[in-house]
């Protein structure tokens, strides 16, 4: 994501009588600024067109697989598609858990319940902002071991191999669930080489989010060497917060 002094979103929901309010709630905060308000994915994807936005917020209604007559997952998949830059977290009033590892791995940013408040709405938009992954307590230990056990042992050690000793330091604060600034201020860099070192372990992961990269390693990350700085260690992986 580029650099704005707003965060610029648009809210998707196929009840304008909850995407309206909401909007205009979200315009209220300095930090933010709603492109617009849609209630169809039509209108959605003409928004998006010209890739001037920063993240979608996506509503769900009752049904969490299915928005505006289309499969969730086949949406996802189209956003990730088409525009691979854009932060997308999903409002939903359900949550399964299957469906959200399956938009995980697809690369979502945020799964956040419609009952939850404004008040974690708004930390979760801040915080896929600065490319954490926000998913309800509730749901994460089964994310990570549902998103763990989808590739074999050896495949996820091959693309492990090919990182390099700091990749692998940014890793081991990835699995540690560290924000991009307590990494960087672990290892002594600036949160932007720490982005820029993020970015390449994706890539070379084949993943789409920190969160998936945690959950394909955190079983192989104590044994790998890397180069952590003096005075650091690792600790438990299951200590995480919600945001990854």
């Amino acid at each position: 994501m580029a650099e704005h002094t707003s965060i610029r979103l648009v809210v998707a929901d196929e009840q304008l009588t909850l995407a309206a309010p909401l909007g205009s709630l979200l315009a209220l905060e300095g930090d933010l600024a709603v492109v617009a308000t849609v209630c169809s994915t039509e209108a959605m994807w003409r928004e998006l067109a010209d890739g001037a936005v920063d993240l979608l917020l996506l509503g769900i209604r009752h049904d969490s697989s299915v928005v505006d007559g289309t499969p969730l997952l086949v949406v996802l998949d189209d956003l990730a598609q088409r525009h691979p830059g854009l932060r997308v977290v999903v409002m939903a009033s359900s949550s399964d858990t299957s469906v959200v590892t399956r938009a995980v791995h697809i690369g979502i940013a945020g799964w956040v319940p419609k009952e939850a408040g404004i008040a974690l709405l708004l930390d979760t938009i801040r915080g896929v902002s600065r490319d954490e992954t926000w998913i309800p307590a509730n749901l994460l230990t089964q994310v990570l071991a549902s998103l763990g056990s989808r590739e074999d042992r050896d495949s996820r050690l091959a693309r492990l191999a090919s990182l390099t000793p700091r990749e692998r330091d940014v890793l081991r604060g990835i699995v540690d669930g560290l924000s991009r600034n307590d990494i960087a201020a672990r290892l002594y860099l600036s949160p932007n080489t720490v982005r820029t070192h993020v970015q390449h372990v994706l890539r070379k992961l084949d993943v789409h989010s920190a969160l998936t990269a945690a959950a394909i390693t955190r079983d192989l990350v104590p044994a790998l060497p890397g180069r952590l700085a003096n005075g650091w260690t690792d600790h438990d992986a299951s200590e995480r917060s919600d945001a990854c």
